[in-house]
Parts: C-alpha cells; sequence; structure tokens
C-alpha cells in the first residue's frame, strides 16, 4: 500500500516525488517563483526531471495561480534543489505534459541537454524544449533569481543562496 502524501513536504528521496509536484521558491525582491516535479530519474533515489514555470507572483504559488503557465526549461536536479534549501514540496497540480513530449522515466540527461530515447528503435531524439543543466542543488532557484528576482549578478545569488542555507541550519 503506498503512503498517502500530505503537503507540505520535504523530500528526501526522489520516492515521494509525483509529476506535477510544486514548489515555491521566495526571491530576494519579495515576489516569488515556482518550481515543479516532471518525473523521476531512474536507478536513482536523488534525481528528478524538474522545471520553473514561468510564473511570478506576490503571493506563494498555488495550483490556480500557475494553472496555464508555460514550462520554458526543463532540467535534472538533485532533491537536495529543494530540502537543501529550506523548500517544501507544497502540493500538485496536474500539469499538461503533452506538448513537451516527455515520458516519466525514459530521460537521458547528457552534456547539459536532455534527450529523449525513441524506445523502439534505442535511437535518442534532441527535444525541442530547451534544456539547462542544473547540477548544483541551487541551479534552478538562482534561474528563478535571474529571470523574475532582480539578480543578475552571479555572487549576489551566491550571498543570497548562502542566506537561505544559514537560516535553515538554524532552524535545524
Amino acid at each position: 500500500m503506498a503512503k498517502s502524501r500530505v503537503f507540505p513536504f520535504v523530500p528526501k528521496s526522489n520516492r515521494f516525488l509525483e509529476p506535477g509536484d510544486f514548489f515555491g521558491m521566495p526571491l530576494p525582491n519579495g515576489r516569488w517563483a515556482c518550481g515543479l516535479v516532471l518525473g523521476c530519474l531512474v536507478d536513482t533515489r536523488t534525481a528528478f526531471i524538474g522545471s520553473l514555470f514561468d510564473w511570478v507572483g506576490d503571493e506563494p504559488p498555488s495550483c490556480e495561480s500557475v494553472s496555464g503557465s508555460d514550462i520554458p526549461y526543463i532540467t535534472s536536479h538533485h532533491v537536495k534543489t529543494i530540502s537543501g534549501l529550506g523548500l517544501t514540496i507544497d502540493g500538485n497540480c496536474p500539469v499538461d505534459q503533452s506538448g513537451l513530449g516527455l515520458r516519466r522515466n525514459v530521460f537521458d540527461v547528457y552534456r547539459g541537454g536532455l534527450f529523449e530515447y525513441n524506445v523502439e528503435g534505442n535511437e535518442r531524439q534532441d527535444r525541442s524544449v530547451p534544456a539547462m543543466h542544473a547540477s548544483s542543488p541551487g541551479g534552478l532557484y538562482a534561474r528563478a533569481i535571474r529571470l523574475y528576482g532582480g539578480m543578475d549578478d552571479t555572487e549576489e545569488i551566491r550571498l543570497y543562496l548562502g542566506s537561505l542555507r544559514e537560516s535553515l541550519a538554524q532552524t535545524n
């Protein structure tokens, strides 16, 4: 019997992550961005495929507020992208992935690009959706800060993410 999920929760592995899970990211300008889980990578307990919604708001995200938002980037991430910065999975919204051509657990992230396997022919096909590599736990968050948070300087972003980690350490 599968364990029921109660929101919000902090993922320690990808075991309980599901497509459509979303997480709010407070930005340095006082606004919010929203991250999204699209699926989990196979043969690992810590990696998932995720994205940012093309959305920014004055309040934390909800299914209603992000509904209809584009998914401009697809990337691979470690669960510490969420848990390592004090974020939580805040809920789950149905996300139409049909335009993305994604199939859960059939991904190969290679040199910063996302490829989809044609299972029948075992061929890799480049995706039309741009992919960016986010190997560091703060990669997706840094992208959100650049796009929506009013910061572009790498050092300022690093300091902001460091302050989040510090405040998390103090609360634990």
